[in-house]
């Protein structure tokens, strides 16, 4: 998209795409500020909706990668993985100073499990 002053509904829902869902990277990518963006999506509700689709399919994107990773057993990865979903049994910062090494397999479980609830 170019140095345009003004954009029409399609042009927006075009743009959209690439964006994260992030109104900052799509003011930047149609050369106007953010608060424009913003008059747009008041303008055109629908468009809010793109976003939030384009958005949700960024997380989708990194919650694959992620669950990658973590098969790859990278150590990283999987201590975010139990910081995040081992909270319940006592696991949180402190688990990196912990010398424990979790078991891979059962936190994989608990991804699928998370993931079957989500769907």
């Amino acid at each position: 998209m170019g140095n345009k002053a003004q954009y029409n509904k399609e042009e927006i829902k075009e743009a959209i795409e690439g964006t994260f869902g992030i109104v900052a990277q799509l003011a930047k990518k149609l050369n106007v500020s953010c608060v424009t963006v913003y008059n747009y999506l008041n303008q055109y509700p629908e468009l809010r909706d793109d976003l939030k689709q384009e958005r949700e399919r960024t997380k989708d994107y990194v919650e694959i990668e992620f669950i990658r990773l973590i098969k790859e057993g990278n150590t990283k990865a999987i201590l975010q993985a139990a910081k995040t979903l081992l909270k319940d049994r006592g696991y949180g910062y402190s688990f990196e100073q912990a010398s424990m090494q979790p078991n891979v397999n059962h936190l994989m479980d608990l991804l699928s499990e998370k993931i079957e609830q989500g769907s």
